[in-house]
């Protein structure tokens, strides 16, 4: 280990060594790599470089307490902002619904502008019946919140209450239109595409033979290194709706408010990983029925692989 002296011109070993602590630094706390392309981690880089050498970076408790209350405060102020484009341009009043592994159903709205995208704020909406007027009147209270004059429209899923509700919105606020969602239409015509006859059947077969595979290490092994070590391709159980509302804010730096960051924290955690271990693949991705339990010998091993090649010869 050595030190590296101020105002002295480095060598090319002495940024190998600041670039190995931070790697190590990545790799102890399971850091993703596409964080070292953030522009925030390149802003911080550059600030702490223009700190005198004596710099002490942040306590477990500042992170968590002072800090955090100071960054809210700051994006709120960054509201102002996105305030002026609304007035200027209009804007677009998102919500979003999702639900946390404690089973509270939570519904977040952004707001949408040539500015960016802010996060406006998350409702727990659990106790409350999910019809389509307690919608309407929690987007009312939003819109009325940035200003009627200022929402030109207002995008939900389309689900039968959330477009019901777009049509009591539009009843109330003539000069407000309601869009469903792209993404969520698109998810929902995939869905009846795979159930066709000419899709369902071709994709119950994959399961089938992924299901299989991934429940066998020794051919998990082999198709591993015909693969170069890469995996099949196999549907996750990602909520489409908090994909599309983690896309829509990422550009944002104003996606911090007051809201339960644990939250965030354990649905982000519920995602599938495709690096998971096979259990996960399985129990995730394989609708797995009773018939389908491990063969416990080699003879219904090779019984089971031969009727799925079998089918897989019939169909094709």
């Amino acid at each position: 280990m050595f030190f590296l002296t101020s105002g002295v011109r480095q060598t090319p070993e002495d940024r190998h060594y600041v670039c190995m602590q931070w790697a190590l630094f990545f790799y102890e706390c399971g850091i993703p790599f596409n964080v070292a392309s953030s522009r925030q981690f390149q802003i911080a880089i550059e600030a702490s470089c223009q700190y005198d050498s004596g710099y002490k970076p942040p306590s477990p408790y500042e992170l968590r307490e002072p800090l955090l209350k100071d960054c809210v405060k700051e994006t709120k102020e960054l509201r102002k902002q996105h305030e002026v484009a609304w007035k200027e341009f209009g804007c677009t009043l998102m919500s979003d619904g999702w639900s946390d592994r404690r089973g509270r159903h939570l519904i977040n709205f952004l707001v949408n502008s040539p500015e960016g995208t802010y996060f406006l704020e998350s409702v727990d909406a659990s106790s409350e019946c999910q019809d389509a007027r307690m919608i309407a009147d929690l987007l009312e209270k939003r819109i009325d919140d940035i200003g009627r004059n200022y929402v030109v429209q207002v995008v939900t899923d389309n689900g039968a209450n959330y477009k019901a509700a777009g049509k009591i919105l539009m009843d109330r606020i003539p000069t407000l239109y309601w869009s469903p969602c792209a993404c969520h239409c698109l998810d929902l015509m995939l869905e009846d595409i795979g159930k066709l006859k000419a899709f369902k059947k071709p994709i119950a077969r994959g399961r089938r033979v992924t299901t299989f595979i991934y429940r066998h290490g020794r051919i998990l092994s082999l198709m591993r290194k015909a693969t170069g070590g890469l995996d099949l391709v196999r549907p996750s159980n990602v909520n489409v709706h908090y994909q599309r509302q983690r896309k829509r804010s990422a550009p944002s730096t104003t996606f911090l408010d007051d809201y339960d960051l644990e939250d965030d924290q354990e649905q982000h955690s519920s995602i599938p990983n495709v690096e998971d271990d096979d259990s996960d693949f399985l129990q995730d991705d394989v609708d797995v029925t009773e018939d389908e339990e491990d063969p416990t010998s080699a003879e219904q091993d090779g019984e089971d692989t031969n009727a799925i090649m079998d089918e897989f010869d019939d169909g094709y």
